[in-house]
């Protein structure tokens, strides 16, 4: 699938193209782990700086879609227990993209919708991947969360 055509397809249909809204509800149907696999992939590609936005709106909406595909998908609702390796590959790399995000200064500019998402993604990952592939998540968040902090990512409140 090309990234590019995947990303305007969702900004078509986040403006009201029914077109473009079938056109990704049939690339989900056809394989929705691997549309997941896009998203994942086009946001790594993309990142959460906003360098390469046209627009702020048209970002945030490729970053909702892409997000809830990913929450929708196999990736998250699989068991564990099982070792898919596909599914280990990917759980990983999300794992690594969110806390990336989380460590970042951009988490704080994000809106709100976006990172509800991101904790939503991140709650779903620790109960897939708990404890057997992630034996310390929540040391994991703090230590990215404190990255943050370091980096001017959060405010403290006085």
């Amino acid at each position: 699938m090309d990234l590019q055509q995947l990303e305007r397809a969702v900004i078509s249909a986040s403006q009201g193209s029914s077109e473009s809204a079938v056109w990704l509800d049939a690339a989900r149907r056809q394989s929705p782990d691997g549309l997941a696999r896009e998203c994942l992939h086009l946001l790594s590609l993309r990142g959460w700086s906003g360098e390469q936005r046209t627009s702020t709106e048209q970002f945030d909406s490729v970053a909702f879609y892409a997000l809830s595909t990913i929450q929708r998908s196999p990736i998250l609702q699989c068991n564990n227990q099982s070792g898919d390796a596909n599914f280990v590959s990917l759980r990983h790399q999300l794992k690594q993209n969110l806390l990336c995000t989380i460590s970042s200064t951009c988490l704080r500019v994000m809106p709100s919708f976006i990172a509800t998402k991101v904790g939503v993604l991140l709650a779903l990952l620790v109960r897939e991947e708990y404890p057997r592939f992630w034996p310390n998540p929540v040391l994991d968040v703090m230590a990215a969360l404190r990255l943050a902090g370091d980096n001017g990512g959060h405010q403290d409140k006085h």
